[in-house]
């Protein structure tokens, strides 16, 4: 058997990464409960020592995953912490059978309604199929009887009008075939939660960032320490050197690794936005920029400077300036204005096309796509509004 190394890590993590960014929105959802719970036992059942000593013989690509993973880790553990500072209540959910009753009554039920009558009209088609097929027959003899072949045939009966029109026997199987599938993972899904429930119960969110310190600090006793982008989390380089500094003894800081100069700006400390928010204004916002990933488009709006600048593409800059407009009002009075100057020359968008386009996304004249990332856009800001 291949051993497994750190390649086989990066799709479970990023797996428990997605479940963990839509925590929020989901809140106590019995399938990302349930997902959750699920990750965290194949995690618990792999060797991740030995997953990382067998991954040393990757060389650069082993560094590579080391480096990448352990962001990945660290961006599991800032989702986490947001979503404990807007519900500190967030683990403490000791009540899975409710939401396993809620499931069953509301999802399950009406599952079950939907797939009874999908299966129905299927039936009901069969039969007609067959009473199409015997009066066509009976016909055909009664004309053979008769010798007659060139009669032109009469109307069907009155039975076949059952179906919708330019409905057919294989139409209907091919959505009945479909529901069936979606009715079938529903049902597992029940199946699956009713038999982790005690599983469940048990405080998830802890359990993901114990899960994710541990791996991160098991591949740093192999592998260099690396910068982390968002944020500093617990290594064993970092518990070293908070240690070293609380006894006094220097350490010496580690090499820029990045294009800064000393004529490089200065990044601003903290999260502006936060990692809920840029999340969701990726999803709406990527298409209107160079921008390589989630991570960088959150370094960007934070005026992080971790990753390559992003710019706004040619025939956006309305929207750009649109979306600007909305997160400045977001902004307290004392940093809103240096917020939105830089970031608009970071992304390349003029001030004085800011200050004539800025409202544009919303004029009569805009364009359908404008219009929709306008809604789309009001309701992220309300979702973060509530949230706040």
């Amino acid at each position: 058997m291949t051993p497994r190394t750190l390649k086989d890590l990066v799709p479970i993590l990023e797996e428990l990464n997605r479940n963990i960014k839509f925590a929020r929105i989901c809140k106590g959802d019995l399938h990302q409960r349930n997902d959750i719970t699920q990750i965290l036992t194949e995690l618990r059942s792999l060797n991740i020592e030995s997953i990382v000593i067998d991954s040393i013989s990757l060389d650069s690509t082993g560094n590579i995953l080391a480096n990448t993973l352990r962001n990945t880790l660290a961006e599991i553990i800032a989702r986490v912490e947001d979503i404990r500072r807007v519900n500190p209540k967030a683990d403490y959910d000791d009540a899975p059978e409710a939401a396993f009753d809620k499931y069953e009554s509301e999802v399950f039920e009406s599952s079950m309604v939907q797939f009874l009558n999908k299966f129905m009209l299927y039936q009901d088609a069969i039969k007609l199929d067959e009473s199409v097929k015997g009066f066509e027959e009976r016909r055909l003899k009664e004309l053979e009887e008769k010798g007659q072949t060139d009669l032109e045939p009469p109307l069907p009966p009155p039975s076949l009008y059952a179906l919708p029109k330019g409905t057919t026997l294989s139409k209907i199987r091919e959505i009945y075939l479909k529901e069936k599938k979606r009715f079938l993972t529903i049902l597992q899904r029940s199946i699956d939660f009713e038999e982790n429930i005690e599983e469940n119960k048990r405080p998830k969110l802890r359990r993901v960032v114990d899960m994710c310190n541990k791996i991160s600090k098991t591949i740093s006793k192999y592998y260099p320490p690396c910068e982390i982008i968002i944020p500093k989390m617990p290594t064993e380089f970092e518990e070293e050197r908070v240690k070293a500094a609380k006894s006094g003894i220097k350490v010496q800081p580690k090499k820029a690794t990045g294009k800064a100069t000393s004529a490089a700006p200065i990044p601003w400390e903290g999260d502006v936005f936060p990692m809920a928010l840029t999340s969701e204004l990726y999803e709406i916002s990527k298409d209107f920029f160079h921008v390589e990933s989630e991570a960088a488009f959150h370094s960007a709006l934070n005026l992080h400077y971790k990753y390559d600048p992003i710019t706004a593409k040619k025939g956006h800059h309305n929207r750009v300036a649109y979306m600007v407009q909305q997160l400045f009002n977001l902004l307290p009075a004392h940093q809103c204005k240096e917020w939105r100057d830089t970031f608009l020359d970071n992304v390349g968008v003029e001030r004085a096309y800011y200050d004539s386009k800025s409202s544009n996304a919303t004029s009569g004249d805009a364009s359908k796509r404008s219009k929709r990332y306008v809604e789309e856009l009001d309701t992220v800001l309300k979702n973060h509004r509530k949230r706040a």
